[in-house]
């Protein structure tokens, strides 16, 4: 759980109210850095305003330079999905963990700050100016860093093109869910004269967008532009190339990720020379690889965890919840007007005769739909599912966003368990005896795991028969972005970071080009209040108006109960502790591995 003193010292960054200076006391090859705010403040018209004039980051102070020459051994890594291979930022999803940990930087490096509470420091952007008049920020681009396969150096310009080939209110087709993330942001990306990418900021929230510039969880990497431009996009689906410490030699879905370290890499050389991180679905052969020592780290199922963790040898990658494991529901694309340009929008294939949907023209209809909603919560046995399926080690999750060890968090969102209250419920939506074809997407690992032990409780109480769509998620994933899901989807929400930035783009238009035409990362629902509340934060004044926006937001969510929480699980790798050292797991990745890009530290052990 991240305290109200973790998320003051967020607020107070994030308004840049103060001149902070951090001291990061580093080892003796590392130079301590200081991160200085500058701060100008102007009396304009009796009105006072806060300029961020400069920033300047601090590197990460885990990073560790290996001498030329000096990586050694082959790291072995068994996770249960690969997913597909794409070096098209629009195409990357949840690849990211691994791509833009590894392969590809970022312009931030997430660190710790002062009092243990986050900071984001330089990496491919050396530092940056915030203009507030002007709405931008300036980053000034590294100079001299080399592209992987010879693609050149880096310049502003594939900072500029990485970011708004991905977006799609700029660029037809561009279906990138990290950049559909920022899309509420972000309204375009220049390259300037001395190397300088300015971001345009259509919503300003400091570390939101830090946040989607970092390391920090699904940070978005720097692609080349050259390798585009000279190769066409089917080479970029099946090449990933960065200026990371270690650059991809495959990538095939069913088999696995296969990385080689960057000597001398301007960075931070990595220890390893190899990383193999194999695709292996089922959980006991992974469990076996990891015993027999086949495998150094190893996603491994909950339930196997008292047993595996008695051999002295493993131990937890990480402690502490790493993800929240929550369904959305699919099909609510109720905004009938683009949020900040007024445009008319289609609802695009809004199907109202689904139950669990309903018309926004018809309030019976939509009050059918929403007592439906909680029905299908209400009949969950998270508590059940916490004891069999994760062998009591996670937590329950009742409203997707926020974890119920979160200070926002009140316990009127709590759903108890009450299937025959939901059979009451559902009977008063006008489906007393259940129906047919609910359609749930429900990925693979602990998602699928939860995912049929509620479709069969919903069978068994409600009468309710659920179609479980098993594709891969990146067969899936174009109607999501496109906006033609009606389905229940499973969803990993950050569950131990309070709702302070915009996770409110799940269920927004927001991020729909201007057009109103299909585009950018949306979880199946457009909601105005979801709009409203993302522009205000962005608008927000002090930490008492956020969280105030934050509460009113998770409490419309509880009341409709559009994003239902099932349960919180640890970080579920396990690593051979004999033979794997120097593991730094963070400081705030939210994966599973428990922060990919730290890979580049572990040292081997024969």
């Amino acid at each position: 759980m991240i305290n109200y003193k973790f998320m003051k010292y967020l607020l107070i960054s994030s308004l840049l109210s103060v001149v902070t200076v951090i001291s990061l006391a580093c080892s003796s090859e590392v130079e301590t850095v200081v991160e200085t705010v500058i701060v100008e403040k102007e009396v304009v018209k009796e009105v006072e305003k806060v300029v961020e004039k400069v920033v300047v980051a601090t590197p990460d102070p885990s990073a560790q330079t290996a001498a030329p020459g000096a990586q050694t051994g082959v790291l072995g890594v068994a996770v249960p999905n690969v997913n597909a291979a794409s070096g098209l930022p629009r195409d990357c999803g949840a690849c990211s963990t691994i791509v833009t940990a590894s392969v590809q930087d970022t312009l931030l490096l997430s660190v710790n700050g002062a009092d243990g509470a986050p900071s984001f420091g330089v990496n491919l952007a050396e530092s940056w100016e915030y203009n507030a008049d002007g709405g931008y920020t300036d980053f000034k681009i590294r100079e001299g860093v080399q592209f992987h396969h010879g693609f050149g150096e880096l310049t502003a310009e594939d900072v500029a093109w990485t970011f708004n080939q991905g977006n799609a209110a700029l660029t037809e087709g561009a279906v990138h869910d990290t950049i559909g993330d920022a899309a509420p942001h972000l309204a375009s990306v220049e390259a300037h004269s001395g190397n300088v990418a300015r971001f345009i900021w259509s919503n300003y929230v400091t570390f939101a967008h830090h946040k989607f510039l970092s390391d920090y969880h699904e940070g978005i990497g720097i692609f080349p532009k050259a390798a585009a431009d000279e190769n066409g996009e089917e080479w970029m689906r099946e090449n990933v190339v960065g200026t990371g410490s270690f650059e991809m030699t495959e990538w095939t879905t069913g088999k696995g990720i296969f990385l080689k370290a960057v000597p001398n890499h301007w960075r931070t050389t990595a220890n390893v020379a190899e990383v193999n991180i194999f695709e292996v679905k089922e959980a006991s052969t992974r469990r076996a690889m990891l015993e027999t020592e086949e495998v150094h780290i190893a996603e491994i199922a909950f339930k196997d965890w008292p047993s595996v963790l008695e051999d002295s040898r493993f131990s937890k990658g990480k402690n502490g919840y790493s993800q929240g494991g929550s369904f959305v529901m699919g099909g609510n694309y109720w905004e009938t007007e683009h949020p900040t340009s007024g445009a008319k929008l289609d609802p695009y294939n809004l199907k109202p005769e689904l139950p669990w949907v309903g018309d926004p023209t018809d309030d019976a209809s939509m009050e059918s739909a929403r007592k439906v909603r909680h029905a299908l919560s209400m009949t969950i046995d998270r508590e059940a599912i916490n004891d069999s399926l994760l062998g009591g080690l996670g937590a329950v999750q009742h409203v997707g966003p926020i974890s119920t060890s979160n200070y926002l968090y009140k316990s009127d969102w709590d759903v108890a368990f009450d299937p025959d209250g939901a059979k009451v419920m559902l009977a008063e939506a006008g489906y007393p005896d259940g129906f047919d074809n609910l359609a749930f997407y429900i990925r693979d690992g602990t998602f699928a795991e939860v995912a049929k032990a509620v479709a069969a409780d919903w069978d068994k109480y409600l009468n309710v028969k659920t179609a479980l769509d098993e594709r891969a998620y990146g067969v899936f994933r174009p109607e999501r972005i496109d906006r033609n899901s009606h389905q229940l989807s499973t969803f990993g929400a950050c569950c131990s970071i309070p709702p302070t930035w915009a996770e409110e783009w799940l269920v927004s238009a927001v991020g729909r080009p201007e057009d109103g035409s299909a585009g950018g990362f949306n979880s199946g629902m457009e909601i105005p209040e979801a709009s409203a509340v993302l522009i205000a934060k962005g608008e927000a004044g002090s930490l008492a108006e956020v969280e105030a926006l934050a509460t009113d937001y998770i409490q419309y969510l509880s009341d409709q109960a559009l994003w239902p929480g099932i349960y919180e699980t640890p970080f579920n790798s396990i690593y051979n502790s004999d033979k794997v050292q120097s593991w730094v797991t963070g400081p705030f990745a939210n994966n599973s591995l428990g922060g990919a890009r730290h890979l580049e530290t572990i040292v081997l052990v024969d």
